[in-house]
């Protein structure tokens, strides 16, 4: 609970850009320690600071500042001279209300509707007639190929071919 005087107490700064500081604490009131590091722009700035006396660290602290963005680009609102600037050479009309947005002008839309089941179906009836015709078709008569006195035909005629040449 008592103030802690005549430390030796500094910070290192890191600024946005990934830049390090170093910064003296000189004491300005008992127990209190004050520095200062200039600001190189938007951003967060992480602060560590350390308090020692002599090369015993008595206390330590990580803390983080945050400088947000210049004021012209914290205004909210509406240009609305600009706005209806852009419906009059663009055709399009300036909503009162948000929920505007998603009623007015809409077209009724397509619904897609699977036929990947019904193609399915379909393959299967199509494979099944397909397999059942083939499964129960009557067999052919195989043609037969003429053949000479009992039988040898096509075979004997190329065997006695061969001979003669």
């Amino acid at each position: 609970g008592d103030f802690l005087n005549f430390l030796e107490a500094g910070a290192g700064v890191i600024a946005p850009d990934q830049s390090r500081m170093a910064v003296d604490l000189a004491q300005v009131a008992p127990g209190r320690y004050q520095g200062a590091f200039p600001l190189k722009g938007e951003g967060a700035y992480l602060v560590g600071v350390q308090q020692r006396r002599g090369k015993q660290t008595l206390h330590s602290e990580l803390g983080s500042l945050i400088l947000p963005y210049r004021a012209e680009h914290r205004t909210l609102g509406r240009n609305l001279s600009l706005l209806t600037a852009v419906v009059g050479l663009s055709g399009g009309r300036l909503l009162s209300k948000p929920e505007e947005v998603f009623r007015l002008g809409r077209r009724p839309s397509v619904n897609a509707i699977p036929i990947w089941p019904l193609l399915v179906v379909v393959s299967l009836v199509l494979f099944f007639i397909e397999y059942t015709s083939r499964r129960f078709q009557r067999p052919k008569v195989a043609e037969r190929l003429p053949t000479e006195r009992g039988g040898a035909g096509l075979a004997s005629r190329l065997i006695k071919g061969r001979r003669r040449r």
